[in-house]
């Protein structure tokens, strides 16, 4: 199963338990943001029926990896109120400015992209949508396609978003200079 394929999937099953149109996965709904890890997840009700219909899609036996891959994506975007397909980033996401600072300090998103592998980004990006959506309220939406890069090839996505945070971000060389460093360094000084 391809990234396209698990963020399709991701749509799909946000769509139906998450923004939940009929009222009907109320319980569903709960139970997967009450997960507390992956193997948690994986025994969830709307995990199982999430793996259902991959099956019938046409992946019949999805190995251990794809599974797993499959339930942190499901960890992650549980907490999320809106997908929006083609969005940009999580990295950028996180420099979106509000109030002339990003809405995930610098610190905070180096020890997210410090995680050592995708279970370890799959727990901090959960903390991370719950901030995001708290400051940005309706704004904030991502992609399942970036969600599912990156449980599918954390170190590479990690090196994306650590690339769009900065590109994104409000700070300057400047402002991240600690102080004095100017003298030492010229071009560090505003023009």
């Amino acid at each position: 199963m391809d990234r396209n394929t698990l963020a399709g999937h991701l749509g799909g099953w946000h769509a139906w338990v998450i923004e939940d149109p009929d009222g009907r996965n109320a319980a569903a709904r709960a139970e997967i943001r009450r997960a507390a890890s992956v193997r948690d997840a994986m025994m969830c009700q709307a995990f199982g029926d999430l793996l259902t219909r991959v099956r019938r899609s046409g992946v019949n036996r999805p190995d251990a990896w794809q599974v797993e891959t499959l339930a942190r994506c499901t960890l992650v975007v549980a907490g999320v109120s809106r997908l929006t397909f083609g969005k940009p980033s999580f990295g950028a996401a996180m420099a979106t400015e509000r109030d002339g600072r990003p809405v995930v300090s610098p610190i905070r998103a180096k020890t997210l992209l410090c995680s050592r592998n995708a279970g370890e980004a799959a727990d901090r990006i959960r903390g991370l949508t719950g901030l995001m959506a708290a400051r940005l309220g309706v704004g904030f939406e991502i992609c399942p396609g970036d969600i599912a890069a990156a449980m599918s090839d954390w170190d590479r996505r990690k090196t994306t978003w650590a690339m769009d945070y900065h590109s994104g971000s409000c700070f300057t060389h400047e402002s991240l200079a600690p102080a004095g460093a100017n003298e030492s360094f010229p071009e560090l000084r505003a023009a």
